[in-house]
């Protein structure tokens, strides 16, 4: 559990300084598809800082490589059918304003 936990903090961070949940950024699925590798590439390194200090933290061999797959055909998927989903909801939204009121 410590060994998943560890791996998936250092992902976290690394995709958060990467920019991956900022959604002002959408559109361009080669840009989303950079900043995945950019997030995975950084995730590495520091993960190999991580495992040659703390070699009781080493996950089993291949594993950090099929999952780091599995994180680019996920949020590959994932971030499409958001922004799918924001263009089709987003003209309800913005015909419908806010209630603003003010007390007196």
């Amino acid at each position: 559990a410590v060994k998943t936990l560890v791996v998936a903090c250092i992902c976290l961070l690394c995709f958060y300084f990467s920019d991956l949940y900022d959604f002002r950024h959408g559109g361009d699925r080669r840009e989303m598809f950079m900043r995945v590798m950019n997030g995975l590439g950084a995730a590495s390194i520091a993960l190999a800082f991580v495992y040659f200090w703390f070699p009781s933290l080493v996950l089993g061999r291949g594993v950090f490589l099929l999952s780091s797959v599995l994180v680019i055909v996920v949020l590959g998927i994932w971030r499409t059918l958001f922004e799918w989903f924001g263009r089709r909801l987003q003209p309800r939204a913005l015909r419908q304003r806010p209630l603003v009121g003010h007390p007196g």
